[in-house]
Protein backbone atom coordinates (compact mmCIF):
# COMPACT_ATOMS: atom_id res chain seq x y z
CA UNK A 1 0.00 0.00 0.00
CA UNK A 2 1.13 3.81 -0.76
CA UNK A 3 1.28 6.54 0.89
CA UNK A 4 -0.38 9.66 -0.25
CA UNK A 5 2.14 12.55 -1.27
CA UNK A 6 -0.70 14.69 -1.29
CA UNK A 7 -3.19 15.38 1.72
CA UNK A 8 -6.42 17.72 0.92
CA UNK A 9 -8.70 19.30 3.16
CA UNK A 10 -11.83 21.18 1.74
CA UNK A 11 -13.68 23.25 3.73
CA UNK A 12 -17.93 23.44 2.76
CA UNK A 13 -19.45 26.64 3.31
CA UNK A 14 -23.61 26.82 3.36
CA UNK A 15 -24.13 29.86 1.13
CA UNK A 16 -28.14 29.63 1.57
CA UNK A 17 -29.48 32.61 2.33
CA UNK A 18 -29.20 33.03 6.70
CA UNK A 19 -25.66 31.56 7.13
CA UNK A 20 -22.52 32.39 7.04
CA UNK A 21 -23.05 35.93 6.63
CA UNK A 22 -19.54 37.56 6.88
CA UNK A 23 -18.91 35.22 4.00
CA UNK A 24 -21.49 36.60 2.43
CA UNK A 25 -20.90 40.37 3.51
CA UNK A 26 -17.14 39.75 1.30
CA UNK A 27 -19.51 38.74 -1.61
CA UNK A 28 -22.02 40.89 -3.02
CA UNK A 29 -22.39 38.18 -6.28
CA UNK A 30 -22.36 34.87 -3.71
CA UNK A 31 -24.76 37.06 -1.59
CA UNK A 32 -26.80 37.41 -5.18
CA UNK A 33 -26.20 34.03 -6.41
CA UNK A 34 -27.57 32.74 -2.63
CA UNK A 35 -31.10 34.81 -2.79
CA UNK A 36 -31.45 33.73 -6.37
CA UNK A 37 -31.35 29.82 -5.81
CA UNK A 38 -33.00 30.47 -2.02
CA UNK A 39 -35.98 32.13 -4.53
CA UNK A 40 -36.26 29.26 -6.66
CA UNK A 41 -35.95 26.19 -3.92
CA UNK A 42 -39.05 28.18 -2.47
CA UNK A 43 -41.17 28.08 -5.46
CA UNK A 44 -40.20 24.56 -5.42
CA UNK A 45 -40.73 23.83 -1.54
CA UNK A 46 -44.11 25.51 -2.45
CA UNK A 47 -45.36 23.16 -5.30
CA UNK A 48 -44.40 25.08 -8.29
CA UNK A 49 -42.65 23.10 -10.99
CA UNK A 50 -38.93 24.02 -11.93
CA UNK A 51 -39.19 25.90 -15.28
CA UNK A 52 -42.18 28.31 -13.77
CA UNK A 53 -40.11 28.65 -10.67
CA UNK A 54 -36.83 29.00 -12.36
CA UNK A 55 -38.33 31.73 -14.85
CA UNK A 56 -40.25 33.61 -11.46
CA UNK A 57 -36.97 33.74 -10.19
CA UNK A 58 -35.35 35.10 -12.73
CA UNK A 59 -37.78 37.94 -13.55
CA UNK A 60 -37.85 38.82 -10.14
CA UNK A 61 -34.07 39.21 -9.29
CA UNK A 62 -33.85 41.13 -12.49
CA UNK A 63 -36.65 43.66 -11.23
CA UNK A 64 -34.71 43.60 -8.27
CA UNK A 65 -31.27 44.34 -9.73
CA UNK A 66 -30.09 40.65 -8.23
CA UNK A 67 -27.12 38.95 -10.45
CA UNK A 68 -28.74 41.58 -12.94
CA UNK A 69 -25.94 41.45 -15.93
CA UNK A 70 -25.33 37.71 -15.19
CA UNK A 71 -28.35 36.72 -15.47
CA UNK A 72 -29.49 39.38 -18.42
CA UNK A 73 -26.37 37.48 -20.32
CA UNK A 74 -27.13 34.05 -19.60
CA UNK A 75 -30.71 34.41 -18.65
CA UNK A 76 -31.41 30.66 -20.89
CA UNK A 77 -27.98 29.26 -19.84
CA UNK A 78 -29.22 29.50 -16.09
CA UNK A 79 -33.00 28.17 -16.48
CA UNK A 80 -31.62 25.32 -18.66
CA UNK A 81 -28.80 24.15 -16.19
CA UNK A 82 -31.74 24.17 -13.60
CA UNK A 83 -33.98 22.05 -15.54
CA UNK A 84 -30.63 19.83 -16.37
CA UNK A 85 -29.17 19.38 -13.19
CA UNK A 86 -32.00 19.62 -10.84
CA UNK A 87 -33.52 16.32 -9.55
CA UNK A 88 -36.62 17.12 -7.20
CA UNK A 89 -36.07 13.74 -5.81
CA UNK A 90 -32.92 14.37 -5.13
CA UNK A 91 -33.71 17.78 -3.63
CA UNK A 92 -35.64 16.64 -1.10
CA UNK A 93 -33.21 13.95 -0.44
CA UNK A 94 -30.49 16.12 0.36
CA UNK A 95 -32.80 18.51 2.06
CA UNK A 96 -34.14 16.26 4.55
CA UNK A 97 -30.31 15.39 5.22
CA UNK A 98 -29.70 18.63 5.58
CA UNK A 99 -32.18 19.55 7.99
CA UNK A 100 -31.20 16.18 10.03
CA UNK A 101 -27.88 17.50 10.52
CA UNK A 102 -28.13 20.49 10.90
CA UNK A 103 -30.48 19.31 13.90
CA UNK A 104 -27.76 17.09 15.02
CA UNK A 105 -25.37 19.98 15.09
CA UNK A 106 -28.00 22.24 16.67
CA UNK A 107 -27.94 19.74 19.46
CA UNK A 108 -24.32 19.33 20.04
CA UNK A 109 -24.29 22.99 20.54
CA UNK A 110 -26.86 23.78 22.35
CA UNK A 111 -25.33 20.84 24.55
CA UNK A 112 -22.51 23.01 24.99
CA UNK A 113 -24.16 25.83 26.01
CA UNK A 114 -26.21 24.33 28.75
CA UNK A 115 -22.09 23.45 29.74
CA UNK A 116 -20.80 26.48 29.18
CA UNK A 117 -23.38 28.16 31.19
CA UNK A 118 -22.71 25.92 34.34
CA UNK A 119 -19.27 26.76 33.87
CA UNK A 120 -19.96 30.29 33.74
CA UNK A 121 -22.04 29.72 37.01
CA UNK A 122 -19.16 28.35 38.85
CA UNK A 123 -16.34 31.33 37.96
CA UNK A 124 -14.65 29.26 35.43
CA UNK A 125 -12.79 31.91 32.56
CA UNK A 126 -13.77 31.33 29.25
CA UNK A 127 -10.19 30.08 28.58
CA UNK A 128 -10.40 27.34 31.19
CA UNK A 129 -13.70 26.56 30.11
CA UNK A 130 -12.25 26.44 26.38
CA UNK A 131 -9.43 23.90 26.87
CA UNK A 132 -11.78 21.83 29.71
CA UNK A 133 -14.47 21.28 26.73
CA UNK A 134 -12.07 21.36 23.84
CA UNK A 135 -13.85 24.03 21.70
CA UNK A 136 -13.42 26.82 20.37
CA UNK A 137 -12.18 29.76 22.81
CA UNK A 138 -14.42 32.36 20.86
CA UNK A 139 -17.20 30.64 20.78
CA UNK A 140 -16.96 29.95 23.83
CA UNK A 141 -16.63 34.01 24.77
CA UNK A 142 -19.88 34.66 22.78
CA UNK A 143 -21.76 32.58 24.89
CA UNK A 144 -20.35 33.71 28.13
CA UNK A 145 -21.28 37.38 26.63
CA UNK A 146 -24.54 36.63 25.95
CA UNK A 147 -25.32 34.39 29.21
CA UNK A 148 -23.44 37.47 31.24
CA UNK A 149 -26.22 40.04 29.63
CA UNK A 150 -29.19 38.23 29.94
CA UNK A 151 -28.81 35.10 32.37
CA UNK A 152 -32.35 34.16 31.45
CA UNK A 153 -31.77 33.53 28.24
CA UNK A 154 -32.72 30.15 26.88
CA UNK A 155 -30.13 27.86 25.15
CA UNK A 156 -32.32 27.54 21.96
CA UNK A 157 -32.07 31.58 21.90
CA UNK A 158 -28.41 31.85 22.66
CA UNK A 159 -27.85 29.03 19.60
CA UNK A 160 -29.73 31.41 17.14
CA UNK A 161 -27.77 33.99 18.11
CA UNK A 162 -24.29 32.74 17.47
CA UNK A 163 -25.06 30.39 14.77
Amino acid sequence: MSTPCLECIAKVYNINEGYNERLMDRSKTLREYSVFVSRVTSYVQGGEELNPAAEKAVKECLEEGILEDFLRKHRAEVVGMLLEEFDVKEFRRLERRDAYLEGIREGEVVSIIRIVRKKKEKGISPKVCSDMLEENLDLIEKIYDIVEKDPNKREEEIYELIK
